[in-house]
């Protein structure tokens, strides 16, 4: 299963060169967008804090 997540784009890159199973996410701007294959080279913890910040940067400001 692949995750599509919000990322800044710096930390995108960095996650991008460290993780061989963080990618640009596919038919996303992948600047801001990664895909994160799950049960791969990503802890679990790690990958909850990923989506933990995209929900952060993807919620509505009140």
């Amino acid at each position: 299963m692949i995750v599509a997540i919000k990322l800044n784009p710096e930390v995108a890159l960095e996650l991008r060169e460290f993780f061989a199973d963080v990618t640009p996410a596919f038919h996303m701007n992948k600047m801001h967008w990664s895909d994160i294959r799950i049960d791969g080279d990503v802890a679990d913890e790690q990958v909850y804090k990923m989506i933990e910040n995209s929900y952060d940067l993807t919620k509505p400001k009140r």
